[in-house]
């Protein structure tokens, strides 16, 4: 699950209620596909394709679910001190970093997905003046580089 929309390709609006750990009840917009390329060793790997993924505007997080990845994908997921494998069949496809406050975050980036990339530069002036005023040419390098949704 996503609250980034920007991220998901072929989506399809659906509605699913999610409860959340403290009972809250969520509400997803959508589905789609989110492409991710993975770095392991400070290498890139070839990207994986991450389906079935639900947009969830109230989230404040991703959410990757271990146990679907495990039990429908088979993957096989290794969790250790302060970094998690995740591999299928024989092959490491992507790592994670367990951070000090033990959350864990995928290693790698995600690709912006084209359907919706006129977001990102659909007003350049809204964002010179959310990030202070900052210079034209330095935001269209933060946009490149996916530094900001």
């Amino acid at each position: 699950m996503t609250p980034h929309r920007h991220w998901l390709l072929n989506f399809t609006p659906m509605v699913i209620p999610i409860r959340l750990a403290d009972g809250k009840v969520v509400y997803s917009t959508g589905i789609g596909t989110v492409q991710f390329i993975p770095k392991v060793d400070g290498k890139q790997f070839q990207g994986v394709e991450l389906t079935r993924v639900l947009h969830v505007p109230a989230l404040r997080n991703n959410l990757l679910s271990l146990l679907y990845l495990m039990q429908k994908k088979d993957f096989t997921v290794i969790i250790k001190k302060n970094h998690v494998d995740f591999v299928l069949g024989n092959a490491l496809l992507f790592t994670a970093q367990v951070n000090e406050s033990n959350i864990t975050l995928l290693n790698g980036s995600t690709v912006f997905s084209s359907e919706n990339a006129n977001i990102a530069s659909l007003n350049l002036s809204l964002w010179h003046h959310r990030l202070g005023h900052l210079n034209m040419d330095s935001i269209r390098l933060l946009i490149s580089k996916n530094m900001v949704t």
